[in-house]
């Protein structure tokens, strides 16, 4: 397979993770699982208490089955490519979690942002902070546009950012 062509399990990873899923698999049908993978990056609790303050609950289900929760984790990573162009994103986070990012310097958990702006959708969390993104030329990241031309929030222009990248 080409390297730069996904692989079926890095394009169905990309799905799950931006919510595109069937079935009722309690792994793989939930629509929300960025919440909980997300969670786990994060340094102690705070995180996950602000979820369930606004109504988004972690899922078990996904912290019980660490064998494709590994393998979701590599599969999401080994999609980001360098970047050929600098490009700029937005994204709207909790201002609990921005003083994180701030006070570290790198991105915790997989971080979703996008090339439209700052998108209302996202508003509903408490406390908030508008990011934006100036990333340069050979910075890893995952453009699902370029990757899922028929993806579900195709509106969104979601370019999605790795753990651990520097900021």
């Amino acid at each position: 397979m080409c390297e730069n062509f996904p692989s079926p399990e890095g394009l169905r990873a990309l799905r799950y993770y931006q919510g595109d899923v069937e079935g009722d698999d309690p792994f793989w049908g939930d629509p929300r699982a960025y919440v909980t993978l997300n969670a786990l990056f994060l340094p102690g609790l705070m995180a996950e208490k602000e979820r369930v303050r606004e109504g988004k609950r972690l899922n078990p289900e996904i912290l019980a089955d660490g064998h494709r929760l590994s393998r979701l984790i590599e599969d999401l990573t080994g999609l980001c490519r360098p970047l050929p162009a600098p490009m700029q994103t937005r994204r709207v986070e909790r201002l609990a979690e921005f003083a994180l990012i701030r006070d570290s310097g790198r991105l915790y958990g997989f971080t979703s942002t996008s090339k439209r702006g700052f998108l209302p959708s996202y508003a509903d969390k408490r406390g908030v902070a508008l990011l934006v993104f100036r990333l340069p030329a050979g910075t890893p990241c995952v453009d699902l546009s370029a990757v899922l031309p028929h993806y579900l929030k195709a509106d969104e222009a979601e370019v999605l950012l790795p753990p651990g990248l520097s900021v």
